[in-house]
């Protein structure tokens, strides 16, 4: 049965909108971050290259006519549309000129984040925490590395930390709930989510962490109000109906789960997934006519219905066995 979605957990997305907050002058399970494998260097941003060459030659020359200003501005526009590769350039020859330029080093840490480089991001970050230890942006992109590396409780200080400074800081909030949804601490969870959309209430990503965290926590009906939430606040993923279907189904309300089960990824996988529901009520009759009409639907591509399908079989005569005298 497809897992409820731990989550859209904000995460990357965050780490953009903090970028925008941070460049311009603000976030969800999860969704993935892809580990990179190479260490961001000149020599593997296409602005180097081996050898001599003229063009390498050309391009270091441009940017050595450009002041640290413009080197950074550069930077900052590269970093914007997540060419992480240019924007390390220009600010690695910033911190070249001016190795204790703490902006500069807090939006090399942003971007190794983003470009899924954790560990190349915290020395940065701890840098910039020893010039302005109260700076909680900061605390929060070195709460997220940790995170990410799954440092547990190291990402946990320093989100506590950042809050401390910046009570205002949502993007903190909700992912200390995150980190304690999946330690299994449902309360402190549901308090976290919920100081997070006090602060940011139209954000619908929160609201399904919310949702998930109460479904987490064995209470459907505030966990369906929040996916509902979710929705109406324009945050409307797959993910999101399936949610609320899976929130449906628990609660009985089958046919309003297979109406949102199909809003999430079409007929034949809503059938499949109320059949799920059913079979792990131990309806197992329900369940099997619901395989087979995803099998119906899709009888090529739903082989997993198929699957599913002979395993209700299986349920059924066990439970007549188990019936038997």
């Amino acid at each position: 049965m497809p897992l409820k979605e731990r989550h859209s957990h904000c995460l990357k997305l965050a780490a953009l909108l903090l970028l925008l907050s941070v460049l311009t002058g603000c976030a969800t399970t999860t969704n993935g971050r892809h580990a990179a494998t190479t260490r961001l260097s000149p020599e593997s941003t296409g602005l180097a290259a081996k050898g001599t060459s003229r063009l390498w030659q050309s391009q270091m020359q441009e940017l050595d006519q450009l002041s640290l200003p413009e080197l950074e501005h550069q930077g900052d526009l590269a970093l914007k549309r997540k060419d992480f590769h240019v924007a390390f350039v220009h600010y690695e020859r910033v911190l070249r000129q001016a190795p204790d330029n703490v902006e500069v080093q807090f939006k090399l840490g942003l971007l190794f984040v983003l470009a899924g480089m954790d560990r190349e991001a915290i020395p940065y970050l701890e840098k910039v925490l020893q010039a302005e230890p109260q700076r909680a942006r900061a605390h929060y992109v070195l709460g997220l590395a940790h995170f990410h590396l799954q440092e547990r409780q190291q990402a946990q200080d320093e989100l506590q930390l950042a809050i401390e400074y910046n009570p205002k800081l949502w993007q903190a909030h909700n992912l200390l709930g995150i980190l304690a949804d999946t330690a299994k601490r449902a309360d402190q969870a549901i308090a976290s989510f919920q100081a997070a959309i006090v602060l940011r209430p139209r954000n619908g990503q929160l609201h399904n962490n919310l949702g998930v965290a109460y479904a987490m926590a064995g209470a459907p009906k505030q966990a369906i109000h929040c996916f509902k939430q979710a929705l109406q606040n324009g945050y409307d993923p797959p993910r999101v109906y399936n949610n609320l279907g899976l929130a449906l189904a628990g609660q009985g309300q089958f046919e309003e789960a297979l109406a949102s089960f199909t809003k999430a990824g079409g007929a034949a996988k809503a059938y499949n997934n109320l059949g799920c529901a059913y079979l792990q009520i131990g309806r197992t009759k329900e369940a099997k006519a619901c395989f087979q009409k995803a099998l119906e639907l899709e009888p090529e591509f739903y082989a997993v219905a198929q699957a599913n399908h002979n395993k209700a079989d299986v349920e059924i005569t066990r439970g007549y066995k188990t019936a038997a005298p």
